[in-house]
């Protein structure tokens, strides 16, 4: 399906184990309880979309949009986030173990409870998000991220201040 127009589409419990999805538009698509292991969308667009209850381990989400995107409960272990633009998306009690964000912005969005085993955080904008309750963060595996005062942390992790 790379490539496709994909918008407002209906993925709901899907198997989409290994596809490729590279450089769809997804945007307000719906892939809530879908399996998703090992998917390429690099460079996807899936702006408001649905990927709630969804397992997306080792999933390729290399330099995707998504804005708005509703993560929750999803599994993500082991997945390449690097350079996504993910404002204000909602990965509240996500599995983030073992997660590559390098150089993703995540500005507003929420993370509360989300568990950070294993996960690498370079040069990840943390700009008003909220990772309140968010477990197993590794002050040594943050490398350059950043922040701001309405940076939500939890105890024991510093970020430094994003420049603008």
């Amino acid at each position: 399906m790379e490539k496709s127009d994909l918008t407002k589409a209906n993925f709901q419990g899907a198997d989409l184990r290994e596809a490729d999805l590279n450089g769809v538009i997804a945007t307000g698509a719906n892939f809530a309880d879908t399996d998703l292991r090992n998917a390429l969308l690099v460079r996807a667009v899936a702006d408001n979309a649905s990927f709630r209850d969804a397992k997306m381990d080792a999933a390729n989400l290399e330099r995707m949009d998504l804005k708005g995107a509703d993560f929750r409960n999803a599994r993500l272990r082991q997945g390449k986030l690097d350079r996504i633009a993910a404002h204000n998306a909602n990965f509240a009690g996500a599995d983030l173990s073992g997660v590559r964000l390098v150089s993703a912005d995540l500005t507003g969005a929420n993370l509360t409870d989300v568990d950070f085993d294993g996960a690498l955080l370079r040069r990840t904008r943390l700009v008003g998000a909220d990772l309140t309750g968010a477990r197993n963060m590794d002050q040594s595996r943050i490398l350059g991220a950043c922040g701001d005062e309405t940076t939500k942390l939890p105890k024991g992790i510093r970020l430094g201040k994003c420049d603008d």
